[in-house]
């Protein structure tokens, strides 16, 4: 990969980071976001008490059995599967230290960590462990989408690279 695309696959990846924030943390109005955070922030869960889904599968389940709208079904399930399919596609695309899918999925998972923890203790969000699960596998299928890629790209080298020369008459 030469320079010039290498910066905008960083540009893009950048760009694609604000956005993921933006639509995980800050959704709401600018308005909700400052009383959240200046007026009624919850503390609660340092009080012990938690207000989250740390039941595997829960919501998943609930929306497969229908419930909820059709929107945040697809909002809730396949906004966080493929919320995270770009990440890992550009981690292991920029980054050559991590182009194996254990470390992607390390990286997806501790990703979308933070962001739960961070929609915890803000109190801007819901925290869900079936997030965490359905943005890791996101960013695993990213990882296999940048593998099957570079795949086809080698076999294409390989391919020109033995095919006979053309001679000029």
């Amino acid at each position: 990969m030469n320079k010039f695309s290498r910066l905008i696959y960083w540009i893009i990846f950048i760009i694609y980071d604000l956005v993921l924030i933006r639509l995980i943390l800050f959704r709401r109005s600018p308005g909700y976001i400052k009383n959240r955070l200046l007026h009624r922030r919850n503390w609660n869960i340092f009080k012990g008490n938690f207000h989250g889904n740390l039941t595997p599968f829960h919501t998943i389940d609930y929306y497969l059995a229908g419930n909820g709208t059709l929107e945040e079904a697809i909002v809730n399930l396949i906004g966080n599967y493929a919320g995270f399919i770009p990440l890992g596609f550009f981690i292991p695309l920029l980054i050559k230290a991590t182009r194996t899918w254990k470390k992607i999925l390390l990286i997806s998972f501790f990703t979308s960590l933070c962001f739960e923890v961070l929609q915890l203790i803000t109190a801007l969000g819901f925290f869900d462990v079936d997030d965490l699960i359905l943005n890791t596998l996101g960013g695993i299928s990213g990882f296999f989408i940048y593998k099957g890629i570079e795949i086809i790209q080698n076999r294409t080298l390989v391919m020109r690279s033995t095919r006979p020369a053309l001679k000029k008459k």
